[in-house]
């Protein structure tokens, strides 16, 4: 069983870890939509210039592979998820710093979390 300050500096940091993952994957999520951005105008430049087919054709590439990750990695849906995650914990924080919950109740609760860590 957790004293009342070990149970809030855990909460506090996975709260502070969840929002640090979201923030992450959010930052994946736009640096892939900016490299695709920047692929499909590159290519277009390179075929308007009348740049090499082959070099047209490797940068033509990059936008569907980099999208094809999204579909894979799913980036926004894992920051999303990680910054619901956080405000469950921070909900808990709050809970027991100005609602006066049990420390046992909130402690079970982060026992029976499949992220609890």
């Amino acid at each position: 069983m957790f004293s009342e300050e070990e149970l809030e500096k855990k909460l506090r940091h996975v709260a502070e870890r969840e929002s640090r993952f979201g923030w992450r994957n959010y930052a994946a999520a736009y640096f892939v939509a900016v490299l695709a951005l920047i692929g499909s105008i590159s290519a277009s430049f390179l075929a308007a210039f009348n740049a090499s087919r082959w070099l047209t054709a490797v940068v033509a590439i990059v936008p569907a592979a980099v999208l094809s990750l999204t579909k894979i990695f799913s980036f926004e849906r894992r920051a999303i998820y990680h910054w619901k995650k956080s405000k469950q914990y921070r909900g808990l924080l709050r809970r027991l710093r100005h609602e006066g919950a049990e420390i046992a109740v909130v402690s079970k609760e982060l026992r029976n979390d499949k992220l609890w860590a």
